[in-house]
């Protein structure tokens, strides 16, 4: 094997290792690299191919324009029909931006579904982006075909104004509808580490779970407890996975929390995530849970609370999660356990040890 197969196949083992496997895309000609053979204009003033528009997602120069002037308060867009089974999940993302001089309000992905005798069905969730300043940004989702479809209208495009004749442009580009089985799901009881070793009561989960993509810290709020995040064996059962709940009071003590008192336990996940979920417990009957997902700037994405004194599960979701904080709402208590977490698989993966330090101690100097 020379040096440059052998440079081949450790980078092919290290990307397969770190990856999903990606699945099928449905859409013809979802990258748009050359034209836009494959999506039509129905409902639209115009759909054409714009080259070299910059998009940073890698998948070639080119990119799709859609644009109208109806500005009725409606969403319109471009439509390519692919079949679909129902009661199933659909991972569907795609590149977008908003080009100056457009009036749209905001640009939007969504699917419309069809019966067999294309009865319309319903929509998806419509995914928006409300950058104006031009930037290309990335949406994502996994969205349900519901009972009897078995079509599916894919349609980027754009939410219009209520008046005016200037046009409402979007761009889109590296379209994706099809198989979500590439998406990471992971789940962490904090009963048992990577590798399969128990997790004693009292153990600092911050860089437990780095393995995975997360780690724990203090997200504001109340310093009752201090500021570690700890697993605790305080755990009445009838929820999550026993022994142990993620809390931010060590062994011995309470686990139950609350925001204005012990404050929020933070996860932070290494790459985009599309969906995050925390089971719940209420510490006394009125009391209720709260979780937040933040972007990588820090922004709030989502907020979702618990019924109040409901044992549950809670989750958020929404394009490019990169945190989230829970615990209980203001003055309320409650327990957490079993985190899971959706990782967005097209989301950037950053390789460790890429030689920044000099370092090439990871690496065999051996060529066969």
């Amino acid at each position: 094997m020379s040096r440059q197969e052998m440079l081949f196949v450790v980078t092919a083992l290290a990307i397969a290792a770190a990856c999903p496997i990606w699945g099928q895309n449905l859409l013809v000609n979802p990258a748009l690299d050359s034209d836009v053979t494959g999506w039509e204009n129905p409902f639209t003033d115009r759909v054409d191919w714009i080259s070299n528009d910059g998009n940073p997602s890698g998948s070639g120069d080119g990119c799709m324009e859609i644009a109208d002037s109806l500005n009725n308060g409606g969403s319109n867009g471009a439509i390519q029909q692919v079949p679909v089974t129902p009661e199933t999940g659909y991972y569907l993302s795609g590149w977008t931006r908003i080009p100056a001089g457009s009036v749209a309000v905001a640009a939007q992905l969504w699917v419309q579904w069809y019966d067999a005798t294309d009865a319309f069905l319903g929509f998806s969730e419509f995914l928006d982006i409300r950058d104006l300043s031009g930037a290309w940004n990335r949406v994502a989702a996994v969205v349900t075909s519901p009972a009897g479809a078995v079509k599916a209208e894919v349609r980027p495009g754009f939410l219009m104004p209520s008046s005016g004749t200037e046009e409402s442009i979007a761009r889109w580009d590296h379209l994706y509808f099809g198989d979500p089985s590439g998406i990471a799901e992971i789940l962490i009881d904090f009963d048992e580490a990577p590798g399969g070793a128990s997790v004693p009561s009292g153990t600092d989960l911050a860089s437990l779970y780095a393995s995975l993509g997360v780690s724990f810290e203090h997200g504001g709020g109340g310093t009752g407890c201090g500021t570690t995040i700890y697993a605790n064996a305080n755990h009445p059962g009838g929820f999550g996975s026993l022994p142990n709940v993620v809390t931010i009071c060590d062994d011995g003590t309470a686990s139950d929390i609350a925001e204005n008192d012990q404050g929020l336990v933070q996860a932070n996940f290494a790459h985009a995530a599309l969906q995050a979920c925390i089971e719940v417990r209420p510490g006394e009957a009125p009391d209720l849970a709260v979780l937040r997902a933040f972007n990588e700037a820090g922004a709030q994405i989502a907020e979702v609370f618990s019924a109040a004194g409901v044992t549950e599960t809670l989750c958020v979701s929404g394009t490019g999660i990169r945190s989230v904080r829970f615990s209980g709402s203001g003055d309320n208590y409650a327990r957490f356990d079993d985190l899971s977490v959706d990782f967005d698989p097209l989301a950037v993966v950053t390789f460790s040890d890429g030689f920044e330090s000099g370092d090439t101690s990871a690496w065999s100097s051996t060529v066969q």
